[in-house]
């Protein structure tokens, strides 16, 4: 069965899109200051996550489906959080 090409949306898609930029550019900005390599396993698998919500968010927003967009990117976010803290020690 063929998809629908139109993307549901809910709430101000501007305001969405903002956001996810926003939180993308901080996720990025954050896992670009870790070396994956040094990492421990958990910490990997935790960086490993981080990149794929980032994956997951351009993708929604090449689909102009911003509120899910911001959804990974924050998700990203958190999680990018995590690994820089989780690097630091």
């Amino acid at each position: 069965m063929p998809t629908p090409s139109t993307t549901l949306s809910l709430g101000n898609n501007n305001s969405s899109k903002s956001q996810a930029e926003q939180l993308l550019g901080a996720a990025d900005s954050k896992l670009a200051g870790v070396d994956r390599s040094k990492l421990n396993g958990s910490d990997a698998a935790t960086y490993d996550q981080a990149t794929g919500f980032v994956t997951a968010a351009r993708q929604a927003m090449a689909q102009q489906d911003y509120v899910a967009a911001s959804g990974f990117a924050q998700k990203a976010s958190l999680l990018a959080d995590k690994v820089a803290a989780g690097a630091g020690n």
